[in-house]
């Protein structure tokens, strides 16, 4: 039996772990270590002859040490005990000595980064990843489904440890939750693990992650990659105030009752992380709240004998500390691990709890927990010190001691590498070992191709899925030069972000200025959305993340730091929807009518036909960094009011009119259903407008579902509740209602009526693939690009004149 806190091979971890459930995996890996040789017989054969025996077996040491990253909590025989529930959060904080030893060196090594330039270094980390080679493995010999570094590391969890616990096994049924998810690829690793090694399994799944549909989540918070959830929407929980804000104690607790109606949850996995790259050397306090808010949220969801997987990272605080001794109090084993295809140079290891002890037996601190949970911890410990037994202490520094060595050596050597340059023989040896590495991973893990058939979306579909805001974070200039940028003068800010503006090609995709689409008569698939109302527009799926952040961030120095002349006032002025209770309705009402050069081109063009026109301009783009929901709201009921107006065959100009947000986007694609033909302008300047043309008259089902937008407004502000209408249809359908499948099913669309312009020839129109989402989002660049530009060349233009 190994020693308290001993550091555990693959094989003796399998004897001591796998021996009561070997029939759950279809291979052991035991006795594969042997077999490291043979892979020299690979793609690299002929420069395998060059080495000598003791390469072979330095490069198989390294093989193996580069698998078996794993340190094992060992408590004693009577376990270690929590203290009572009323000593939580009442003592102090404290600091462990040895453990803030351990944080200053990491911090000094990784201060040494501080000066390199972020893209040539990871370009240098990039080709010194010793498991560089396994995706590409993966991906050319397997195809996994939304494969990712995540998928990946999942996997090896799942066939390192017994995740799937044997009851799963023996019911044949697993039900699972996983917190802060996006993108999704522990679902699709898990489905992967699952269809080979117990595919008699009933699987059932439920997850959470920031919303990334709710406007309200800064881009820079959330993953940038919603392909698998926009196809799986039915599954995830963004909790009652749909933000999937999991630090907020109602939504833990809405999720937790939503897992329990799926039966007994016996596996939980949290992935989650905060960007911490403006103050890294603090990346363990940055993100110990959600670490605790991920921890206790598995604690309220799991049934007893379920497993937790934890993403965490450095273990030096006394947050994480307590948090670390309360996961080995609740669960019968504690392992922590660094998989192979995690990044050497980082802190990330994945906490490994198995055998969870049950709500029953937690509920008393539970309770207590409960009252802490929150978006900050509270300034007292969780624990005192006295009450945290040393031996746990001591393997818990044995524990960070162990990564905290491995993380230096790497950075070391990459730094020493990186300055130096690489030798011809260590890039040999670096390629050799790579392919070995990746081998070593297919061979150890039994890894399969699986048909796409038993893939939980396909690759084929979400390669199709729009995927808008996936544009490139940029990495410029080194850790100091960002620093540096952050501090910047408002006005050398500006000048940067024109640059970045600038850079960036926004452009009309059609061949001609008016885009003609047409929809059926009718729409299905109302679902009403309620949550917490989107006072600032912080993020929006209809338009890129990085115009969108360089707009917020212009008008913010126009609104803050500089004091604009009248025209620029335009630009700047805060919405009349404030939090003071006055309202823009009257100012806005007093511009709905005003004709434009756009509006009499429209009227001329359609001259037996009566035209209302509604033009916000300003009025609603303002309203976006405050007082959102109010302004929306108000123009709600103005184009309601309209339509009580209007009669068979009337036209509609929606001028000036924002589709950032799925409520008014839902307005505008309610609108579609409701005229013969829709004419998506191009804009000019800032003067852009959807053309609705034809009115056909209230269908029965829409002006009953629009009522019902209508009352629930009214009833949510009665009740003076927080909660205010978000969506009128689900996300996927604003962005891929029709397909080509359903077409082919038979979908019909009514046929184009003839354009009054003289010619009497009708015009045949596009069929509206993805065609709606991709006219909304490519008015919204150029007319957030144009106004951007504008406000610039303005501010700019006054401090030039200023200065003079």
């Amino acid at each position: 039996m190994p020693q308290p806190g001993s550091f555990l091979s693959l094989g003796e971890e399998q004897r001591l772990h796998r021996n009561s459930a070997s029939e759950q995996s279809s291979k052991s890996t035991d006795g594969v270590y042997g077999d490291i040789p043979a892979s020299f017989s690979g793609r690299s054969n002929r420069n395998c002859e060059r080495m000598t025996r003791n390469d072979y077996e330095e490069l198989e040491n390294e093989v193996l040490k580069y698998f078996d990253k794993k340190f094992y909590f060992r408590p004693p025989l009577q376990d270690w005990k929590l203290p009572e529930p009323s000593k939580i959060f009442v003592a102090d904080g404290w600091k462990e000595l040895r453990l803030q030893q351990l944080k200053t060196e990491l911090n000094n090594v990784k201060s040494k980064l501080d000066l390199y330039n972020l893209n040539d270094w990871h370009k240098h980390t990039r080709a010194m990843n010793k498991a560089g080679e396994i995706q590409w493995k993966l991906r050319n010999e397997l195809e996994p489904e939304f494969l990712t570094q995540a998928w990946c590391k999942f996997y090896e969890n799942a066939m390192s440890f017994i995740l799937v616990t044997p009851v799963v096994v023996i019911n044949e049924c697993l039900n699972s939750v996983h917190l802060c998810e996006a993108p999704g690829a522990f679902i699709t690793s898990l489905n992967h693990y699952l269809k080979l090694h117990n595919p008699g399994i009933k699987w059932k799944w439920l997850a959470t992650t920031l919303n990334p549909y709710y406007e309200g989540n800064p881009l820079s918070c959330m993953i940038n990659d919603d392909r698998f959830i926009l196809q799986t929407l039915e599954s995830w929980n963004f909790g009652l105030d749909d933000t999937g804000n999991l630090m907020d104690v109602k939504n833990m607790l809405h999720l937790a009752k939503e897992a329990a109606g799926m039966g007994d949850v016996l596996l939980v996995t949290a992935d989650g992380s905060i960007d911490c790259q403006e103050n890294p050397g603090e990346q363990e306090s940055i993100v110990s709240s959600l670490h605790y808010c991920e921890a206790v949220s598995a604690l309220h969801i799991l049934a007893k004998g379920g497993s937790f997987l934890l993403k965490m990272f450095t273990m030096y605080e006394h947050e994480t500390v307590c948090l670390m001794f309360l996961l080995c109090c609740s669960f019968t084993t504690v392992q922590v691990f660094k998989p192979a295809t995690s990044k050497e140079g980082n802190s990330e290891v994945y906490v490994v709890c198995l055998e969870y002890r049950g709500k029953d037996f937690m509920e008393p601190w539970l309770e207590v927990l409960r009252k802490h949970f929150g978006p900050e911890l509270p300034d007292k410990a969780m624990f005192p010190q006295t009450s945290i037994p040393q031996d746990f202490l001591d393997q818990l520094y044995d524990c960070t001691s162990m990564f905290k060595n491995l993380q230096t050596d790497v950075i070391e050597t990459n730094i020493r590498v990186y300055e130096r340059g690489r030798t011809r023989g260590e890039a040999h040896k670096m390629k050799k070992l790579r392919y070995l590495i990746a081998d070593h991973f297919m061979k150890t893990y039994d890894m399969q191709k699986l048909s796409e058939s038993d893939e939980v979306v396909g690759k084929s579909k979400l390669k199709k899925t729009m995927t808008l805001n996936m544009d490139p974070r940029a990495e410029e200039g080194s850790f100091s030069d960002r620093r540096k940028k952050s501090k910047l003068e408002p006005l050398q800010l500006l000048e940067v972000l024109k640059e970045e503006l600038d850079s960036m090609a926004v452009k009309w995709p059609f061949s001609d200025d008016v885009k003609h689409l047409q929809f059926p008569p009718c729409v299905d698939g109302f679902k009403l959305q309620v949550g917490k109302p989107v006072k600032t527009v912080d993020s929006s799926k209809f338009c890129l993340g990085r115009l969108l952040r360089i707009r917020n961030q212009v008008r913010e120095i126009a609104r803050n730091y500089i004091h604009p002349s009248p025209s620029i006032e335009s630009y700047v002025q805060t919405s009349p929807s404030l939090p003071n209770g006055i309202s823009c309705e009257n100012e806005v009402a007093a511009n709905l009518n005003e004709e434009s050069e756009l509006s009499q081109k429209f009227r001329k063009a359609y001259p037996r036909r009566n035209l209302t026109i509604l033009n916000y301009k300003e009025k609603l783009w303002t309203s976006l960094e405050s007082g959102n929901e109010e302004a929306e709201i108000n123009a709600f009921w103005d184009i309601m009011d309209a339509f009580d107006m209007m009669w068979r065959e009337d036209n509609l100009l929606l001028q000036g009119y924002p589709m950032l947000t799925q409520f008014n986007v839902g307005i505008v694609y309610m609108l579609c259903h409701l005229f013969d033909e829709v004419e998506f302008v191009k804009p000019i300047k800032e003067d852009f407008a959807v053309q609705f043309i034809g009115f056909r008259q209230w269908n029965p089902k829409m002006r009953s579902f629009l009522e019902e937008v209508d009352s629930t407004i009214e009833k949510l502000r009665s009740e003076g509740c927080n909660q205010t209408v978000l969506s009128l249809f689900p996300i996927n359908m604003l962005c891929e209602r029709y397909s080509s499948s359903s077409k082919a099913e038979g979908e019909s669309y009514e046929q184009p009526h003839k354009r009054e312009d003289g010619s009497g020839q009708s015009k045949k129109l596009d069929d509206c693939d993805n065609t709606f989402y991709k006219c909304v989002t490519e008015v919204n660049h150029l007319c957030v690009k144009e106004q951007v530009s504008d406000i610039i060349a303005s501010i700019l233009e006054q401090q030039r004149h200023s200065s003079i």
